[in-house]
């Protein structure tokens, strides 16, 4: 199953849509700064600013994760990811 994740700034919320259905997912944000999509994988990961961490989404099975918290006032503005390489 092929799926769309996008953010909605004003709701505050990342959203997945299966391609072809309704929407299959809401889940609650802060304020995401970064997004990139590991096209190897297929998963979605995103820095956000106000919680200050670093999370991962599986849109497949709705898994979604905190890969690491910076810790307060750091702020992780952009994340750029290579899926190539471990």
């Amino acid at each position: 199953m092929r799926s769309l994740c996008f953010v909605i700034v004003e709701r505050l919320a990342l959203e997945s849509l299966a391609l072809g259905n309704k929407c299959s997912g809401k889940y609650c944000m802060i304020n995401i700064e970064g997004l990139a999509w590991d096209w190897v994988n297929e998963k979605l990961y995103w820095s956000d600013i106000c919680a200050d961490d670093v999370e991962v989404f599986d849109p497949e099975t709705a898994y979604r994760k905190v890969l690491v918290n910076t810790g307060p006032d750091s702020d992780p503005r952009g994340i750029v990811l290579d899926p190539t390489t471990r």
